[in-house]
């Protein structure tokens, strides 16, 4: 569930429950608590500031925005470095490198 999924969600469970987050700091608070553990460590200035909840909830988009961001950019490295060795196969290295000849003594 993306960011902004669980916002909408989280906003409509908030309404049938108000008693559990009567204040904005108590929704900020559950808001993070549920959030996963990457973003959850990221966001703990936000649980000890008085910070609107939409603003929380912006903050949290541009992480889930920057980590896809840097996922993207590990997955295109990788695709660029992956085809480019030139290197022995494994097949070549059963043959070299054991320290005995390749010739009958």
């Amino acid at each position: 569930m993306t960011v902004s999924e669980y916002a909408i969600r989280f906003s409509e469970l908030a309404r049938h429950v108000p008693i559990l987050v009567c204040t904005i700091r108590e929704q900020v608070c559950r808001f993070i608590e549920w959030l996963n553990y990457d973003f959850k460590i990221c966001m703990a200035r936000e649980l000890q500031a008085d910070i609107p909840f939409q603003q929380v909830v912006d903050i949290a988009r541009m992480l889930e925005r920057v980590r896809s961001e840097e996922k993207e950019a590990k997955e295109a490295k990788r695709s660029r470095n992956s085809g480019g060795f030139s290197g022995f196969s494994s097949a070549d290295m059963s043959h070299h490198g054991r320290g005995s000849s390749s010739q009958s003594a």
